[in-house]
């Protein structure tokens, strides 16, 4: 029953330690957990006061975070600037490692089928969310074709990211940082970040 939170999550992870238990799954694997929801429910249901709408739940293991940096631009330029500033989100020359987790929990929209409604073409809002993060986190920077390639990335040597993750107490210290040079034109090699994160404590024992 994808609509019970708690069957979802059981059924998740008897099917992870059965199928992938492993120490690189213990050591490198996350977990995001979507949610989705039908506006024409929730509208529904703030219109007559009746119990909130169907919630659908997914959960799916990640080895990495990756997050587009051309994305995450137009993320930041929307949220700093507005959406009708007239900015151009490649004139964004830097951006920090919290806008790409921020930029990674966004909400999105989409059609599809609602089970309470009876609608294929419903409006669909689905949200992502880091649910447990792994004792080693590796992170890629992704730059894209055509994006400027002197956008600065500020990372911190120490990451805590227990507002970010639904189920985690972890901070991080940066371990090292993987860096591949090429040519800065496009039609050049592409430049690539790896940072990778290790658990130095919980913070509930700080």
């Amino acid at each position: 029953n994808p609509y019970d939170l708690q069957e979802v999550l059981n059924y998740f992870f008897n099917d992870f330690i059965t199928n992938h238990n492993s120490i690189i799954s213990d050591t490198f694997y996350g977990i995001n957990q979507s949610i989705f929801k039908c506006q024409v429910c929730e509208l529904n249901c703030m219109r007559s006061n009746i119990q909130m709408p169907l919630l659908k739940y997914t959960y799916e293991n990640f080895f990495f975070l990756e997050f587009p940096l051309d994305e995450v631009s137009k993320f930041v330029a929307q949220n700093n600037y507005g959406m009708n500033m007239g900015v151009n989100y490649q004139n964004i020359n830097q951006v920090d490692i919290m806008d790409c987790f921020n930029y990674n929990r966004k909400q999105s929209e989409m059609e599809g089928y609602c089970d309470r409604c009876g609608l294929d073409n419903a409006k669909i809002s689905s949200m992502t969310q880091i649910y447990s993060l792994p004792p080693v986190l590796m992170i890629i920077f992704n730059r894209g074709k055509g994006l400027q390639y002197d956008i600065k990335i500020n990372f911190q040597p120490i990451l805590d990211l227990s507002q970010i993750a639904l189920n985690c107490d972890k901070i991080y210290e940066l371990q090292c940082v993987i860096k591949h040079l090429g040519d800065n034109s496009p039609t050049g090699h592409f430049i690539a970040y790896l940072v990778i994160y290790l658990v130095i404590k919980n913070k509930n024992l700080l």
